[in-house]
């Protein structure tokens, strides 16, 4: 440890810092999971409302339905967060929402690792996949990720990178 650090205020303010070395190589923390999104407790419009996971749901008025038209933000319903944030007392009401991070998505259609995934419009979950070439200023507001598989069925879950969208750096 390092030598200059002498109490406990200092180790911590150190660690903080990343300073703490070993035999010159700094320490950290690593947590490591087969989890794949950063996730926050939502509360549902309807607390009956009964999602599953890789649903997009939309956000308005501080809830989140199935209605994605006009939402302020779309999120999935995610699988298995390694991080899951603003804990309620009543989880019944909520449900665990993807920020960040790789999350299985339904998808209609044909998706090949690449495409953007768009909500369908439907209110029934469910993303649609557009090429990186079909993608219109209009698609933006429905905007999920970008798919990293593939999948040929007629529905497919596949795994998308969400909160990471570059849409619009690679269009402008």
């Amino acid at each position: 440890l390092n030598s200059a650090i002498t109490n406990d205020t200092q180790f911590e303010q150190a660690l903080q810092n990343g300073l703490v070395t070993i035999s010159g190589q700094k320490l950290g923390v690593t947590y490591q999971s087969g989890s794949g999104d950063y996730a926050e407790w939502l509360l549902k419009a309807d607390p009956m409302a009964d999602f599953k996971p890789g649903q997009i749901v939309g956000f308005r008025n501080g809830a989140i339905s199935l209605e994605t038209a006009d939402a302020d933000h779309l999120f999935v319903i995610s699988t298995l967060p390694i991080v899951l944030g603003n804990m309620p007392e009543d989880t019944w009401r909520y449900e665990k929402a993807a920020f960040l991070g790789q999350v299985p998505v339904h998808v209609r259609g044909t998706v090949r690792s690449g495409d953007y995934i768009l909500a369908s419009g439907r209110s029934d979950g469910f993303g649609v996949a557009v090429a990186p070439g079909e993608l219109e200023g209009s698609h933006f507001s429905r905007l999920v990720g970008v798919a990293w598989e593939s999948g040929y069925g007629a529905f497919n879950t596949v795994n998308v990178a969400v909160g990471l969208n570059t849409a619009l750096t690679q269009t402008a």
